[in-house]
């Protein structure tokens, strides 16, 4: 059961249903997943420690905030790996695996395009062969995957995106490591920039 509420807790924060410094009570959530405390306290601590639970003496739990240090030091680390793993992938794509990024982001569907754009992202990551670099991705994803919806929340902000990944598509399909790494660079700066407005206005 607790692995259960991990999960659903974990989707609800991430994906923002949960709002940054929303309570988590204890006793509510008991009761919602008809439940002892204890789990509940026991996922709550797992979550604290995937800075996605904040967990304040005296007060409980709350959904964790988002601050513009935390957006700029994840960005940071994006953009240097990323944009290194597109300079060095960018001669290891096979003719056929770029055509079929180009058929599937030839499309008006954002949410398709997203889906595509976040394998396009893993692609790459693969690609490099080296998978120190992946796994310091991994270790963002959560954070990174909540990021991705305060984006999306923005008007615009999808078919900017979708843009951008057919610029880093682009640059590979001509193997230009320098300009893949440039256009990998520009989206994440781009959409660093959407999580930051995002948060202004809430």
């Amino acid at each position: 059961m607790k692995k259960k509420i991990y999960t659903i807790l974990k989707k609800e924060i991430v994906t923002l249903r949960l709002s940054p410094g929303e309570p988590l009570l204890e006793q509510n959530l008991a009761q919602r997943f008809k439940v002892s405390r204890t789990p509940v306290r026991e996922v709550l601590r797992r979550l604290n420690h995937e800075d996605l639970v904040e967990i304040v003496p005296q007060k409980g739990a709350f959904v964790a905030r988002i601050g513009l240090s935390d957006v700029r030091e994840i960005f940071q680390i994006r953009q240097a790996l990323e944009g290194i793993a597109a300079k060095i992938s960018a001669s290891r794509f096979t003719k056929e695996e770029l055509d079929e990024f180009e058929s599937a982001l030839d499309t008006d569907d954002f949410e398709k395009a997203e889906e595509v754009g976040k394998k396009l992202h893993h692609s790459i990551l693969e690609k490099t062969g080296n998978r120190r670099i992946s796994n310091l991705i991994e270790m963002l994803r959560t954070q990174i995957e909540r990021m991705y919806f305060f984006a999306k929340s923005l008007p615009g902000r999808e078919k900017r995106s979708l843009e951008e990944h057919r610029g880093i598509l682009q640059a590979l399909r001509r193997g230009d490591g320098e300009s893949a790494e440039k256009a990998m660079r520009k989206h994440i700066v781009s959409t660093m920039r959407t999580v930051i407005e995002s948060l202004g206005e809430r």
